[in-house]
This record gives structure tokens, sequence and C-alpha cells, in this order.
């Protein structure tokens, strides 16, 4: 298994994880809603950790398959802004502060 596949692998199932704890975020209260909505987007950060590692591996790749694996990347990119608004989505104060400040960037 290539380097460019195992990312792939560790991305797919951060983005699982993450999406599952959107869905069960809105359920819960107080204290462990909090730690629930950080957890997110440390998982959400380690994600695009993952995907910036992957740009990088790249130029490693013969060129032939360069071109389809940058398409994925971008699609992984894609990914993690839309799990970012999930999360935001879950959280009423985060939502305002982004409209409110929209120069300051939360996650």
């Amino acid at each position: 298994m290539s380097l460019i596949q195992e990312h792939e692998n560790e991305f797919r199932d951060l983005s699982k994880s993450i999406l599952k704890r959107c869905e069960n975020i809105p359920d819960l209260k107080g204290d462990l809603k909090t730690a629930e909505q950080n957890t997110t987007q440390n998982e959400i950060d380690d994600a695009a950790e993952i995907v910036e590692q992957m740009e990088m591996e790249i130029i490693n790749l013969p060129s032939s398959e360069r071109q389809s694996v940058k398409a994925r990347v971008a699609g992984y990119k894609k990914d993690i802004k839309d799990m970012e608004k999930r999360l935001v989505c879950t959280c009423p104060y985060m939502f305002l502060i982004s409209i409110t400040f929209p120069f300051v960037q939360i996650w």
C-alpha cells in the first residue's frame, strides 16, 4: 500500500468519525456538547493535516498519477470545508461569531 493510500484511508476513517460526531452533537447538552465539539474540531484539524501531507507526497508520484491524486486531494479539501460548516451549525454561537466577525477564523 502506498503512502497516499494510507493517508486516504486515514482521512476516510476520520471523516466517518467527524460526520458521526456532528450528527450526535445536537442531542448533547452543556459541557458534554462542548467537549464533543472540541474533539470534532481536533479531528477536522487532523484530517486537514493528512490532506497537507498528501499534497507534499504528490511530488514523489509518477507524473501519470499526479493529476488523479491532485483531483482527489481537491475533493478532500472541499470535504474538510463541508465538515467545518457542519460543525459550526452544531453551535449557534460559533455561527454568530462567524457572521459577526467574518475576518476571524474560528476553526
